[in-house]
């Protein structure tokens, strides 16, 4: 069984092997946490696919340049708050797909963020 709890500063998971991940919310300032979770919302609002995976889940967008840079800037400070995931950007002709992965609760993580 996973569990998932979310605080002011850390949001953690517990995977099946009850290792615990965790995002650390304080690893970006108050300006740039704005910045990601309007980011986040303008992702969003591109209803981009998501897909689950084996270890984490995919997202597919519509080619769009303003939504890619969003994606880049948001993985740029994704990385260092949640260092334990693996983000990878995948170049299709129409669509490109932001995977992300990691161990047991990665999943659980962006889950929330994303859904």
């Amino acid at each position: 069984m996973r569990t998932f709890t979310r605080s002011k500063s850390i949001i953690s998971a517990v995977g099946e092997s009850g290792a615990p991940i965790a995002c650390d919310l304080t690893a970006l300032s108050e300006t740039e946490r704005a910045a990601q979770d309007e980011r986040t919302r303008r992702m969003l609002a591109s209803r981009p696919t998501l897909t689950d995976t084996a270890d984490g889940l995919t997202l597919t967008f519509l080619e769009n340049r303003h939504i890619r840079r969003d994606v880049e800037d948001w993985l740029a400070l994704e990385r260092r708050c949640c260092p334990f995931a693996s983000f990878d950007l995948i170049d299709r002709s129409t669509t490109f797909i932001l995977r992300i992965s990691g161990p047991a609760g990665t999943k659980d993580i962006f889950r929330a963020v994303f859904v």
